[in-house]
């Protein structure tokens, strides 16, 4: 949801990322020079959404926002709804977003995998297992991530998307 939306109701959380026009704008200005292909991928929600994302992540685990400050990593859900908004009206193409699993397995993660288990020891097979899992099942990384790229001076969509 965006922080101006008229229909929120009285104390609705609505973040805003002030940042992400400054980086689309350096993406605009360069796609100016020359083509332009810029490839998104960060945890976050397609459509615009109300609610408080933020938090602190230390040591690979959530943390309290100040339980250690300068000692954990900040961080917020990405709105691709916004950024892929922001983008169209600076000129900029998007394509996306898409859920980090299924790009990856349009991109042809299963036949590298395969690949990788040919020469894989059994227990290396199952780390590798595991960690692909992590990254595709939507129940983990494969929903909650998504890719978008942002093209200028390219025609038509790359691939996966």
């Amino acid at each position: 949801m965006r922080g101006d939306s008229p229909t929120a109701e009285d104390g609705t959380i609505a973040e805003t990322r002030p940042g992400t026009a400054a980086i689309l704008q350096s993406f605009a200005a360069r796609a100016a020079d020359a083509p332009l292909a810029a490839l998104i991928i960060d945890y976050g929600y397609s459509q615009p959404a109300s609610g408080d994302t933020l938090q602190a992540v230390r040591q690979h685990r959530f943390a309290g926002l100040f339980d250690a400050p300068g000692e954990a990593d900040l961080t917020a859900h990405v709105d691709f709804s916004d950024l892929v908004r922001q983008a169209k009206a600076l000129g900029l193409a998007p394509s996306g977003p898409m859920p980090m699993g299924e790009w990856l397995l349009r991109l042809g993660l299963e036949a590298r995998v395969h690949q990788l288990l040919r020469r894989a020891s059994a227990e290396e097979g199952v780390e590798l297992r595991g960690r692909i899992t992590r990254l595709v099942d939507p129940a983990q990384m494969g929903a909650l991530f998504k890719t978008v790229v942002l093209t200028a001076g390219i025609s038509g969509p790359l691939p996966p998307f």
